[in-house]
């Protein structure tokens, strides 16, 4: 995990970024044929490299989470096959969440508290019976419609009614 360096590139994402970023959802298959490359690609927060090579993607939708009565930065991540077992993923969720935080601090108008995500992927089935996670401190806070688990950390500045 060493060798792997991640950057911000959360509402600053240059063009050569971009591009890289796309060619890596293309190689791997990541993206669904309706989602548009270029609007997927202005959501990123994080990106990770191994050298010169792009090993890990996150990007963020803000979106409301009804349950919560609150906004959230909905946090998705894709990591290359060879790096997988390396804690990239989970370092991009850190990353992130640190990022967001004092994002949503800075920019109190945005209303944004806290960072969730979906639980995907069969590799994910272990970790998915442990509640809470320390690494990202994100906690088990219900489920979606599909079964899907929803995980959230709240930020240290949030406020709810």
């Amino acid at each position: 995990m060493g060798d792997i360096r991640y950057k911000s590139v959360w509402q600053d994402v240059d063009m050569a970024t971009r591009d890289e970023v796309i060619a890596f959802w293309r190689t791997y298959s990541l993206l669904p044929r309706r989602v548009d490359e270029l609007a997927r690609a202005a959501a990123l927060c994080v990106v990770a490299y191994r050298g010169e090579d792009l090993v890990g993607v996150s990007t963020i939708l803000i979106r409301q989470l009804p349950m919560l009565r609150a906004r959230f930065a909905m946090f998705r991540c894709a990591v290359a096959p060879d790096v997988r077992q390396e804690g990239v993923a989970g370092q991009l969720a850190v990353r992130c969440r640190d990022v967001l935080e004092a994002w949503s601090a800075a920019n109190p108008q945005q209303q944004v508290l806290g960072m969730a995500c979906v639980v995907q992927g069969a590799e994910l089935s272990e970790k998915k019976a442990q509640p809470f996670w320390p690494l990202s401190r994100m906690a088990l806070a219900g489920y979606n419609d599909r079964g899907e688990q929803i995980r959230v950390v709240w930020f240290a500045h949030a406020k709810v009614d």
